[in-house]
């Protein structure tokens, strides 16, 4: 209790009827003035998701938009040379205005595979650049379950 009989830290139970749809706990706070610098600490990923999809020239989803994930990273195999478009809308896939990432670069010896970090939110679209397919390998990291 504070100097006015309040309890200064909450009850498990209060905090979990403030989450969200997504399990975020959201409470307002005011800060009037920073005088020392302040430590700030990445907590561990909680989890995640690991996949292999072969993408071809039409537009797909490989993950949806979700606010619990951290990372995304892709890479991909193919033959040198060989691009794939990715982007966070299906219309700029579709219309080939996304960005476009190899997928395998010749290096003079077997070849080596970009890899994309993606730290966002929002949904993923990739498509191949040619008629040539594309096998792409994902790792989705979440920071809460």
């Amino acid at each position: 209790m504070n100097e006015y009989g309040e309890r200064s830290t909450p009850e498990l139970s209060e905090l979990q009827q403030l989450e969200d749809e997504y399990g975020i706990i959201r409470v307002p706070v005011k800060v009037t003035e920073v005088c020392e610098p302040i430590h700030a600490h990445t907590l561990p990923n909680r989890h995640a998701v690991t996949r292999s999809v072969t993408v071809t020239d039409t537009a797909q989803q490989i993950v949806g938009g979700d606010l619990r994930r951290r990372r995304l990273t892709i890479w991909g195999e193919a033959a040198a040379h060989t691009t794939f478009y990715v982007g966070t809308r299906l219309d700029e896939v579709e219309q080939n205005t996304a960005a476009l990432w190899p997928a395998m670069i010749d290096d003079g010896t077997n070849g080596a595979s970009p890899i994309l970090v993606m730290e966002h939110t929002l949904p993923v679209w990739v498509k191949a650049s040619s008629a040539q397919d594309v096998t792409l390998s994902f790792i989705a990291e979440y920071w809460a379950d």
